[in-house]
């Protein structure tokens, strides 16, 4: 019974695998200084908020699809943003 319940596990685990890697997501590339939005989490579940802040500036570029953003210079700022 033990057994069985391993082997169901096992063939499982790798349909997960095999279903979540069929299809691999491309991510989308930015180089030093362009424009970008940045997600606004600070309203989640408000309607008319809008979705994104921004526009911000990349300042460099981490590991990981992860970057360094900043406000961009004479843009009209509610308060200083820089994030990674």
């Amino acid at each position: 019974m033990r057994e069985n319940a391993i082997e169901k596990i096992k063939k499982m685990r790798e349909y997960n695998e095999w279903y979540i890697n069929k299809k691999p997501k491309v991510t989308q590339e930015y180089c030093e200084g362009d424009l970008v939005g940045v997600w606004n989490f600070e309203v989640m579940g408000d309607k008319l908020a809008p979705a994104y802040r921004g526009p911000h500036t990349v300042v460099c570029k981490l590991r990981n699809d992860q970057y360094a953003v900043a406000d961009i210079e004479r843009g009209q700022v509610s308060q200083p943003y820089q994030s990674t």
